[in-house]
């Protein structure tokens, strides 16, 4: 019995020894241990990328500042009564680009006419390089030919500035002989009185001047171009006088300046009451023309421009004053 139970420790230590010997073999695994297997590395993680820079934003522009609209000029007031502007006068006995200076000079460059006379005989006279302090004198006989000596020549300028209201101004539209002698309905208060003409018999103009100029009353005297004999015996005769005396504000002048060829009609910017008075001068090439108006009604005239051989001047430089009764 006890050599039984010491067999079955000893085969059991055995078993055991022979468990401990066979431990991780498979069958046939010829009795010796598999290597345990080297773990994969772990890869380093891949490096997360820099997050590209979010590029910075242009800057926008500073919207280009819308220009200012550029000012419409203000136009030239046109004048609707002798209150809104300034007028002056003068006679001086002048050579043929003399200069005239203004008393007081004008807001603005003005309007001037002018006409002449030597010896009792009318001469060619215009204005010209016309600034805000004064201008020159165009003269020319009767053959459109510069003298050397010197006319009488009368003048007036039209413009923007104070007004001077111990002016009166007179008017007359008339067909008149050579030679008459005119006396005016109410006297002015005292001299000068400077009185500016121009004349046309049929449509075609004539040379005007006055002499014997006083406070009451004056003499007229016309001449042709010389090619048509001269001297004329009647003509249709615009006249303008101012000087002292009673200022009247229902006077409306208008005046104007261009660039006009014979028997071309001008419109006024506003209609006169009834019928005006309108006198012209006008040149080329700092030369005088025979220049006249013509049919002038309450809205306009034609303006007359011939040479000294009676010939219609294109493009002459023209300047132009109209006085009648406001609306």
């Amino acid at each position: 019995m006890r050599r039984l139970t010491f067999l079955a420790v000893l085969l059991l230590i055995v078993a055991l020894t022979l468990s401990a010997m066979g431990c991780g073999g498979g069958v046939g695994g010829g009795g010796g241990s598999t290597p345990t297997p080297k773990p994969t590395a772990t890869p380093k993680p891949t490096a997360t990328p820099k997050p590209t820079a979010t590029p910075k934003l242009t800057t926008t522009p500073k919207p280009t500042a819308t220009p200012k609209p550029t000012a419409t000029p203000k136009l030239t007031p046109t004048p609707t009564s002798a209150a809104g502007l300034m007028v002056q006068r003068g006679v001086a006995e002048c050579s043929n680009g003399a200069h005239v200076t203004f008393p007081t000079a004008f807001k603005g460059t003005p309007v001037v006419v002018a006409s002449a006379q030597l010896n009792f005989g009318a001469k060619s006279a215009s204005a010209f390089n016309i600034t805000s302090t004064g201008f020159d004198v165009a003269l020319a006989n009767l053959w459109g030919a510069v003298e050397a000596r010197t006319y009488w020549v009368q003048w007036i300028a039209v413009g923007q500035g104070a007004v001077d209201t111990s002016l009166a101004i007179v008017t007359n539209y008339v067909n008149v002989l050579n030679w008459t002698d005119a006396g005016f309905k109410t006297p002015f208060s005292g001299e000068p009185v400077i009185i500016v003409a121009s004349a046309q018999n049929s449509g075609i103009p004539s040379v005007a001047g006055t002499v014997d100029v006083t406070s009451t009353g004056f003499e007229l005297c016309l001449d042709n171009y010389q090619s048509s004999g001269g001297t004329m015996v009647q003509a249709w005769t615009s006249l303008i006088a101012v000087g002292p005396g009673a200022y009247d504000p229902k006077v409306m002048i208008q005046s104007g300046s261009g660039t006009y060829s014979h028997d071309t009609h001008i419109s006024f910017s506003k209609a006169f009451a009834g019928n005006p008075v309108v006198v012209v001068s006008a040149q080329s090439n700092n030369t005088p023309k025979i220049a006249s108006s013509l049919n002038a009604t309450a809205t306009g005239f034609n303006v007359l421009v011939i040479d000294h051989n009676g010939v219609g001047v294109s493009n002459a430089s023209v300047q132009w004053i109209a006085v009648g009764t406001a609306p």
